[in-house]
């Protein structure tokens, strides 16, 4: 009879052991066309425990394990002869639990089918600007019902790459090796920048190597004047789910719908200089408390198919939340894409972006016309969590005309225009609240920006 458990004692255990003794040393694939790597260094922040705390309401769930369906292998699976023969092994026994586990994390957030996520095989993604001449493809996919194209192919959410340790692992980058260490990391590299995501990763037979890329951007100084790759879309990702600090029922309905704006981002140039790759190995024996093989792909599955996915030149802290676009109380998790009533640490989802108040004129809901500061504009600005409130810093002269630095703080005195909605409100703290949930004497005497930057009260810094 199955035993009830949870995804994290289920994908905890060790990975059966492979006889790789039958495979050969040779050389891997190289093209002129993959992109350079500008950097490898250690991706610190994927580890066990800041990986348990952000999706522990999911992992600690209750599971009947037998519903991961496990098989034993027979030596014949284990032996490893070459990357096909190790294609053959992960398909039969390292994905089907982890399949399982994110059928059983979408039940577990009340999510619809569609968005169920799946590990398999590459053919069965478009790749080649949207269309179904596939010009390249990755071993693995990451694939959802909800980024399908004609219900044929589907889009990579995260590319994957099989290799044999014999011939490429990870601690080469820094050993006489480097050159054999180069090519494969180049190659997952590109089909990362082709399907414009942030999240790969290799496997061999010794150890999962789980990549993250950022843009390393021209446009001044020595990289202005290297050779430019064009720049894919740089929008935000969708992002949809819910959050440890909220009860998972409650938010449901949010789960379908949470976004993050994509008018934030606007980058200084249209080239890439060469891209930033920051990798975090797990071996093949790893369990326990530590993050095996199974796990670690869990939940790198469950960041590129549910947060953020677009390649941005950096990113906020991993756990921390930004305002949610699609909703007025909430808030979005970063890495997760989980929607939260209590944000644990506020960060922009963009740190280099264009962030700053937009002040346009627009037509008051009395029919006055007014200056008012625009909403999405209101969602870059810095926050004061003591407060509660947003802010932006201006240069002014004081009594000595000396031009000195003062904060204006976005009060509930301001309105504010939401050009989505074509509704004027106001910020209640860190609240959104249209006007239209107020009577009509509350709204009288609020002040345009205009009229707020000329006589609120100035803070210097």
């Amino acid at each position: 009879m199955p035993s009830k458990a949870s995804i994290l004692n289920v994908l905890s255990g060790e990975c059966p052991a492979i006889d790789t003794i039958r495979t050969k040393p040779g050389t891997n694939t190289t093209s002129t066309y993959w992109p350079d790597v500008d950097t490898w260094t250690r991706w610190d922040e994927f580890n066990a425990q800041n990986l348990y705390t952000i999706y522990q309401s999911v992992v600690d769930a209750e599971w009947v394990s037998g519903a991961a369906g496990s098989v034993d292998p027979s030596s014949w699976d284990t032996r490893v002869f070459d990357e096909d023969s190790l294609e053959h092994y992960l398909s039969k026994f390292l994905l089907p639990p982890v399949n399982a586990a994110l059928g059983h994390a979408r039940h577990v957030l009340d999510m619809d089918k569609e968005d169920d996520l799946n590990v398999g095989r590459g053919g069965r993604c478009y790749y080649g600007g949207g269309d179904t001449t596939r010009l390249f493809k990755p071993d693995w996919s990451l694939c959802s019902d909800s980024q399908s194209q004609d219900s044929k192919l589907y889009k990579n959410l995260l590319p994957g790459d099989t290799k044999v340790a014999i011939k490429w692992q990870s601690s080469m980058h820094k050993t006489a090796a480097h050159y054999a260490w180069k090519d494969p990391v180049r190659q997952i590299l590109y089909y990362m920048t082709e399907v414009k995501v942030r999240y790969g990763w290799l496997i061999t037979d010794a150890e999962l190597v789980v990549l993250r890329v950022s843009l390393e951007l021209t446009g001044s100084g020595q990289a202005a004047d290297r050779p430019k790759r064009e720049l894919g879309s740089a929008a935000l990702g969708h992002s949809r789910m819910s959050s440890s600090e909220t009860d998972l029922s409650r938010l449901s309905s949010a789960l379908q719908s949470v976004s993050l704006s994509n008018s934030i981002y606007t980058p200084q140039d249209d080239g890439v200089e060469a891209y930033r790759v920051e990798y975090q190995a797990i071996p093949w024996k790893s369990s326990g408390p530590q993050l095996s093989i199974r796990l670690a792909l869990f939940y790198l599955a469950m960041m590129a198919g549910y947060g953020s996915h677009s390649i941005l030149p950096a990113y906020p802290a991993f756990d921390s939340h930004w305002w949610s676009d699609a909703h007025a109380e909430l808030f979005v998790h970063n890495t997760t894409g989980f929607p939260s009533k209590i944000p644990r640490n506020l960060e922009h989802p963009d740190p280099t972006g264009q962030r700053g108040p937009e002040i346009k004129a627009f037509t008051s809901g009395t029919g006055r016309p007014g200056t008012f500061l625009t909403r999405a504009s209101v969602r870059t600005l810095a926050i004061d969590l003591q407060r509660e409130q947003p802010y932006y810093d201006v240069e002014e002269p004081d009594e000595e005309g000396k031009m000195v630095s003062c904060r204006i703080f976005v009060d509930d005195n301001v309105t504010i225009y939401d050009a989505d909605t074509g509704q004027h409100g106001r910020l209640r703290g860190l609240r959104w609240v249209p006007d239209a949930e107020e009577s009509g004497d509350s709204r009288e005497g609020k002040r345009s920006l205009k009229e707020h930057s000329g006589s609120g009260k100035r803070h210097k810094k």
